[in-house]
């Protein structure tokens, strides 16, 4: 999630001109959602923003009215929220304001009801980021996750982990096999890192190198039609880094 935050930064740089806006990160102080937002707080750092502040918020309480009606009368332009259900408050709130500030987040960490509770004057301002897309899905690929899931009775929840769960298993075989009959932890590292546009068939293809040990370091990012409540593609892979 570190790498996909960072890559949302990168995002709204490039593509939305956020770092001219001023922009907030909101997170619960609970483990997956303060590693993402001191992720994306660093990235930015590192590409010279300057005017984004730091808003961390008690897990169980999120006063999504009155941090809204701060966040606007600041003017605030950017907000990136990895909190779950509270990016579907926090548009709701910024939408009784009639405010629309860009609103960014994770796929992972936004609940599955998003798409629907995003208010009509939202279109092409939410941005989420995911670390894989449909088109990553070879025939091939998707023919096995199919087989595997039968053969085993895998339940239909958390079909995305299961196919990260699988790619990461053959990126592992594939090592293996490379660094052959005689392994070692050296041998198989250095196999890893041999990896280059290694297609697992369910995601990007993977780079490994000497100073890369993440195979995909980055996300797609997707924006939400609020008419039709259905997720639209607004960029190509975006690199973390």
């Amino acid at each position: 999630m570190t790498e996909q935050a960072a890559a949302l930064i990168n995002f709204a740089d490039q593509q939305l001109s956020a770092k001219k806006l001023r922009a907030a990160v909101l997170f619960p102080n609970t483990e997956l959602p303060s590693a993402a937002a001191e992720a994306a707080l660093a990235r930015a750092k590192e590409t010279g923003w300057t005017n984004i502040v730091k808003i961390p918020y008690p897990a169980t309480t999120f006063e999504a009215s009155k941090v809204a009606q701060q966040l606007k009368a600041e003017g605030t332009a950017a907000v990136f929220i990895f909190g779950g259900t509270d990016v579907d408050d926090f548009l709701r709130a910024a939408g009784a304001l009639e405010w629309t500030p860009y609103v960014l987040s994770l796929g992972a960490l936004t609940s599955r009801d998003l798409p629907a509770n995003v208010p009509a004057a939202f279109t092409k301002k939410v941005f989420l980021a995911f670390p894989t897309v449909p088109t990553d899905l070879t025939p091939d690929g998707l023919a096995e996750y199919r087989a595997l899931a039968e053969k085993y009775k895998l339940p239909p929840q958390h079909a995305a982990a299961q196919l990260a769960a699988l790619a990461a298993a053959k990126t592992f075989v594939e090592a293996l096999k490379r660094a052959g009959a005689d392994l070692s932890r050296e041998q198989l590292v250095t196999a890893l890192e041999g990896l280059y546009e290694y297609d697992t068939g369910l995601t990007p293809k993977l780079i490994f190198g000497p100073n890369r040990h993440v195979g995909a370091a980055g996300a797609y990012v997707i924006t939400i039609n609020s008419e039709t409540k259905g997720f639209v593609s607004a960029s190509g892979w975006v690199a973390a880094h």
